[in-house]
């Protein structure tokens, strides 16, 4: 299996927060779901020739993700909160002819429109909501999603009969600000995840560093012994791998520790990868992450710590997306080039304790793809990864069909996509 980056379009007038992929089950279409400063945006990756983007919902969005053909989004009016929009129904009304493709539901308000006919509604008591994350239990097969409000989180837990989240746990209190780190860590025996919220220097012997968290199975002792008071390091990133297996991102390196912060090493794993660039954002894959920079992307084995493949390109600069079964990337030309290539050898199976996954398949799309010289200075690439459905930590996600073709996506034709409508 091989994995490559395809062009999608060149050009957008839209400023993109986030990204994510949809299949959708009765046309077996491929999209993908921006979230930007001026709304939701769909891309139909099967009708490029129509060069267009298509509204979904008129509010900024910073944050989206898709269970159950159910869109999930911290989107802003006055305030952020966080939505939940049927896909299917919101697509059924893109397609409707004349002034019906006009009637959009989500642009009544709330207490007009019955609740079993509104595609897009708001999640009861996620006023403020700023971050969001999400894991699934692999002991129990429960969701969790948890978001972060101004002077405390609340838990949400997936009712599959109903197909939503619904509200569990509210606890109050003030959270660190700027909120850095926002993750939830599964613990055995323990019905609700940890959530950590800081990572700080280490207190004791053998350690490397410590996790401040919150623990949401009491109502008297949050903060747990895991997170006592330290200082505070500056974390990009962390990551459950397996039971007591978290990945932690720290400047310019990886950290494989257990959930008491000590380092781990073993034959599937190295204790600690080192790259020569400060890292952005990381995407973990079944035995090898990659790292992402200002100016490229470089993969490292988690067993040998060699590199597996590798990007880079100092007159352009690399902004993550997403990463929920494709990995999107944003480009921007820092220095004008008349050419772009893009080299991605192959990369491994995605790991399967993480939610970024299933990905899809492309092994008929070759490694290396050049492009045409183009004019706008902002492109889209989206990165096609081989197929896992071993993810006990997350929510296992619908099949995806084989890649689009790379041949409607390097083509010269779409170097001044026209991307529309705007609201």
């Amino acid at each position: 299996m091989g994995a490559c980056f395809s062009k999608v379009f060149d050009g957008c007038p839209l400023k993109i927060n986030c990204a994510t992929s949809w299949i959708h089950p009765d046309t077996k279409d491929q999209y993908l779901i921006f979230g930007t400063e001026d709304g939701i945006y769909t891309l139909n990756l099967n009708e490029l020739h129509e060069a267009t983007m298509e509204e979904l919902f008129p509010r900024k969005c910073t944050w989206l993700y898709i269970i159950n053909n159910n869109l999930m989004s911290l989107s802003a009016g006055k305030n952020f909160q966080l939505y939940s929009h049927n896909l299917i129904g919101l697509f059924e009304q893109l397609k409707k002819p004349g002034l019906a493709s006009q009637f959009h539901t989500h642009r009544f308000p709330d207490k007009m429109l019955p609740r079993r006919f509104a595609l897009t509604t708001k999640i009861p008591d996620t006023k403020g909501c700023h971050k969001c994350c999400i894991v699934r239990n692999p002991y129990t097969g429960h969701k969790y999603l948890c978001g972060a409000l101004q002077s405390g989180i609340v838990l949400l837990q997936w009712y599959e009969p109903m197909q939503r989240f619904m509200l569990i746990k509210h606890f109050d209190f003030p959270l660190p600000s700027p909120l850095k780190v926002f993750e939830m860590l599964v613990v055995p025996e323990q019905e609700y995840p940890m959530v950590c919220i800081a990572v700080s220097q280490a207190t004791e012997p053998g350690q490397v560093v410590r996790f401040e968290t919150i623990n949401l199975n009491s109502c008297s002792s949050w903060f747990t012994e895991m997170g006592s008071t330290g200082k505070a390091v500056d974390a990009i990133h962390v990551t459950q791998l397996e039971r007591d297996t978290v990945l932690v991102c720290l400047d310019k390196n990886l950290k494989i520790v257990n959930l008491q912060g000590r380092l781990k090493s073993n034959k599937k794993l190295a204790s600690e990868l080192s790259f020569d660039f400060t890292i952005g954002s990381v995407v973990c894959l079944q035995d090898s992450v990659l790292a992402f920079w200002k100016h490229g992307m470089q993969g490292k084995s988690f067993k040998s710590n060699e590199v597996t493949q590798e990007i880079s390109d100092p007159s352009r600069v690399f902004r993550l997306l997403g990463s929920d079964r494709w990995v999107v990337l944003e480009m921007i030309l820092s220095v004008f080039n008349s050419s772009l290539t893009l080299t991605c050898p192959l990369l491994h199976s995605p790991h399967p304790f993480l939610s970024h996954l299933p990905l899809a398949p492309c092994s008929h799309i070759p490694p290396f793809l050049s492009y045409l010289p183009f004019s706008p200075p902002l492109s889209l690439i989206s990165l096609s990864l081989p197929l896992s459905l071993t993810s006990p930590f997350f929510s296992p996600l619908s099949l995806i069909s084989p890649f689009f073709s790379p041949l409607s996506l390097i083509s010269p034709f779409f170097s001044y996509l026209p991307l529309s409508p705007l609201s």
